[in-house]
């Protein structure tokens, strides 16, 4: 998503761009059978300045750089591991997982 968004138009940067980003994160993300389903709310498209501060996305302004996280995923580790869990010799609580790419921004 990052990659994509650092080299959309910067006419349509936010009209269109951030929009697709977003689906087409939740779309890789649950073809991979996440779960549980990412959705486009849960994937976080940002606009930043030079000192990577958030800016406001703006079509027709070019920021210095982009990034697209991940946010409000959690996962049971004992649904990968059976010994990690409820029934399992060890007990974890779900995990937060955050990830995200920053690049810089092409055009």
């Amino acid at each position: 998503g990052a990659r994509l968004l650092s080299s959309w138009p910067t006419a349509t940067l936010s009209s269109s761009g951030v929009g697709t980003v977003q689906t087409l994160v939740s779309n890789s993300a649950n073809a991979a059978k996440l779960s549980p389903p990412l959705t486009t709310g849960g994937v976080l498209v940002q606009c930043l300045n030079q000192s990577f501060g958030a800016i406001t996305c703006t079509d027709g302004a070019a920021p210095a750089n982009v990034r697209v996280s991940i946010t409000g995923f959690t996962v049971n580790l004992g649904d990968w591991f059976p010994f990690i869990g409820t029934d399992g010799l060890i007990s974890l609580p779900p995990v937060p997982l955050q990830p995200h790419t920053t690049m810089r921004y092409l055009k």
